[in-house]
């Protein structure tokens, strides 16, 4: 998931399906990219599970998949977590090392 969203396009393809499901053809108007470069970004979301196509007429209309969209945040939000944890246990190493050398100074 994280790697199809690793490209600045697809993660603007992203935001704008979270906005409202669309076509290929209607994404292209809405991109300055071709309609095949659409369709090569749209197949990268949709094989990493973040959106689903389903036919409308003769129109293919691509919207994100929410459970996964929601299992996704869930994820970063346990990354940002960890790193706090890590972020918070450096600070008091470092705060802790300086608090030393004030006392040896002393």
């Amino acid at each position: 998931m994280l790697r199809a969203l690793g490209e600045s396009t697809r993660l603007e393809l992203m935001l704008r399906l979270g906005q409202a499901p669309a076509s290929a053809s209607g994404l292209q108007h809405e991109f300055s990219i071709s309609r095949q470069g659409i369709m090569k970004h749209l197949d990268v979301l949709r094989k990493a599970g973040l959106i689903t196509a389903e036919r409308s007429g003769r129109a293919v209309v691509y919207q994100v998949e929410p459970e996964r969209m929601l299992h996704l945040a869930a994820v970063l939000s346990e990354l940002s977590r960890g790193w706090e944890r890590r972020l918070a246990a450096i600070k008091h190493a470092a705060e802790a090392a300086e608090a030393d050398d004030a006392a040896d100074e002393s």
